[in-house]
């Protein structure tokens, strides 16, 4: 059966969601929470990271957003522009959130540029930076938002910007 390249990135979209909250639920939010019930902010940690339908329809969307913006930057790269703003729309919300989205979109365009170490590299270093837009303004101590910013870009971010490469790679090119 041959794969058509739209069910491919449905497929795509659930992999990589499903496998970034697996990760990010039993590895970067358990660390988390370890780390700040010592520190007294595991309350607001909980409320916005825990696992709740709004988390999961987040990763539910970035996945979308992140395999939608590769497949168009594919075909067409000069539609990044349009890309990062239907992103802030799609996604965005409160506070940061929409910068957040466009530079997630950003760090999807920069990490397909790039190859191996590089690639990786790029989406650790985009995850930071939208980590960061993210977490600014959350109801935590500065180094709280320091730890956040480290787990949400290395077990949510990355995870989301490196997915889609990872599926085309070892998923989808068996398929073809």
């Amino acid at each position: 059966m041959k794969i058509t390249d739209t069910l491919r990135i449905l497929l795509t979209v659930v992999a990589v969601a499903a496998a970034t909250a697996l990760l990010w639920w039993v590895v970067g939010y358990t660390i988390g929470k370890g780390i700040l019930q010592e520190t007294g902010g595991v309350a607001a940690f909980q409320r916005a990271y825990g696992l709740r339908e709004q988390v999961l329809l987040q990763i539910l969307s970035l996945s979308l957003v992140a395999s939608l913006a590769l497949a168009a930057l594919a075909k067409a790269p000069a539609a990044s522009a349009g890309l990062w703003l239907g992103a802030a729309l799609f996604v965005g919300g409160r506070g940061g959130a929409d910068l957040a989205a466009a530079l997630f979109v950003l760090g999807v365009a920069a990490t397909a540029e790039g190859e191996g170490r590089t690639r990786l590299l790029t989406a650790l270093i985009a995850g930071l930076v939208v980590a960061f837009v993210q977490v600014v303004d959350a109801s935590l101590g500065t180094g709280e938002k320091i730890l956040v910013i480290a787990l949400r870009a290395l077990f949510f971010y990355a995870p989301l910007l490196l997915g889609p490469h990872l599926a085309d790679r070892w998923l989808w090119r068996r398929a073809r």
